[in-house]
């Protein structure tokens, strides 16, 4: 089998990395130290301090007994360095950091055996208003990282048809009411289908459990959420920035 003059192949490999780094960050968002090649998101430092805050086996999965949602998992604690990414994320469009969570997600999925569990993938939807504003919806994007990685498919059954009011200041009560309504069926669900919701954040699963319900209601089977963060509801009342679900 020929192989390329060594020449050839370092102008190569140049030219290759040249077009990664326009579509991957050029610093690692954390620490601004420029990843090895072999990094597309964070420097080795700060993957280390990400998985400093991955959530123990027993703290990343609730099950539900009543209700729409059947179950809820968290792949990580929503503090320091996994605020910051999703804050940047979010509100400044930065969404290539979302790279540095594919293979978290993806090996979650597996070790959970979720893969198995599951039928589907469904990205909880945001508002056309939203979506024009932050050009991307962030729960999608992840879907398909997932998607990629485990081989679920990923089905677009809800839409979002208003922007509700920020939940961050919210009680729970005012939550599950300030979401009431907003969620539509946009593709009908498989009937019986176990689905997977897909979502950034999990407060007090107001959101998902919103969600849920209109697919369950629609004749879909088991309904979960897999998030990347969760956030003590403690905390929510004084929590700013990402954290509003």
């Amino acid at each position: 089998m020929p192989t390329l003059n060594p020449s050839i192949a370092a102008h190569f490999s140049r030219y290759r990395e040249a077009l990664v780094r326009l579509v991957y960050p050029l610093a690692c968002p954390l620490c601004g130290v420029m990843p090895g090649f072999e990094s597309r998101s964070l420097c080795q430092n700060c993957h280390a301090r990400l998985e400093s805050h991955a959530m123990a086996p027993d703290d990343a999965h609730s099950a539900f007994r009543k209700g729409p949602l059947a179950e809820a998992f968290s792949i990580f604690h929503y503090r320091e360095e996994v605020q910051t990414l999703l804050t940047r994320i979010k509100f400044s469009s930065e969404i290539a950091f979302l790279e540095a969570f594919r293979e978290y997600g993806a090996n979650f999925l597996l070790a959970h055996g979720l893969k198995t569990r599951y039928d589907y993938l469904v990205p909880v939807p945001l508002s056309l208003t939203r979506l024009l504003t932050r050009r991307f919806n962030q729960a999608e994007v992840l879907a398909q990282m997932f998607s990629k990685e485990t081989g679920l498919c990923v089905r677009p059954d809800l839409k979002k048809i208003w922007q509700t009011p920020s939940q961050s200041r919210l009680t729970r009560q005012e939550r599950s009411l300030n979401l009431q309504g907003c969620f539509k069926i946009k593709r009908q669900p498989v009937s019986g289908a176990s689905i997977l919701l897909i979502d950034d954040i999990f407060t007090t699963g107001a959101t998902a459990r919103e969600a849920a319900k209109v697919l369950r209601e629609a004749g879909a089977g088991k309904v979960g959420v897999l998030t990347l963060a969760k956030t003590p509801e403690t905390c929510a009342s004084h929590t700013s920035g990402a954290a509003s679900k």
